[in-house]
């Protein structure tokens, strides 16, 4: 996966149709995920600890990595390989795209 530059605290970035706008870019490094007005997730990094929750924070993880190295925030490289697969989890739990095999095209 390609990598994923750091997003500004108010900024934002579009993965499959999904924005996801920075509410916090360090300690820990948190998202809004919204699909067109529509709240469907919750991001956060903490201490190597990445979630996903759907529709916002408190419900359903839907995606979670460690990543062991407990830094604050995301290298461009884990960005780029962790949100993608966030947003693609939340998609599959709300419905709008079909669940795929890890791995599979799409």
């Amino acid at each position: 996966m390609s990598a994923i530059r750091y997003v500004p605290i108010g900024g934002s970035i579009t993965i499959c149709g999904v924005t996801l706008r920075c509410t916090c870019s360090t300690s820990p490094e948190q998202y809004d995920a919204f699909l067109s007005d529509r709240r469907i997730g919750y991001l956060r990094l903490r201490w190597g600890e990445f979630y996903a929750a759907f529709p916002d924070v408190g419900g359903e993880i839907v995606y979670s990595a460690e990543l062991g190295d407990q830094a604050p925030c995301f290298t461009d490289e884990e960005r780029g390989e962790h949100l993608p697969l966030a947003v693609k989890a939340l998609l599959v739990r709300d419905k709008t795209i079909p669940p795929q095999p890890l791995g599979g095209s799409g």
